[in-house]
């Protein structure tokens, strides 16, 4: 069985912030991992990151689409 988990997203005009966190029987929940897309609607940029702040994954798009 897979332990129950909370995804938080928050959603601006220019960017988009996630973190995900482990809820088993400790009083808190444990963080996974966090990360953003910024730049929406100009030069967008993907940062994720792991519970220790660790960068996971990055990607940046093109000013003029992507």
């Amino acid at each position: 069985m897979v332990d129950p988990g909370i995804l938080v997203v928050n959603a601006g005009s220019s960017s988009i912030k996630y973190a995900a966190f482990r809820q088993d029987d400790a009083a808190e929940p444990a963080l996974l991992g966090k990360g953003q897309i910024e730049g929406l609607g100009t030069h967008p940029r993907f940062t994720g990151k792991n519970e220790d702040g660790v960068i996971l994954g990055q990607r940046e798009w093109p000013a003029d689409g992507f």
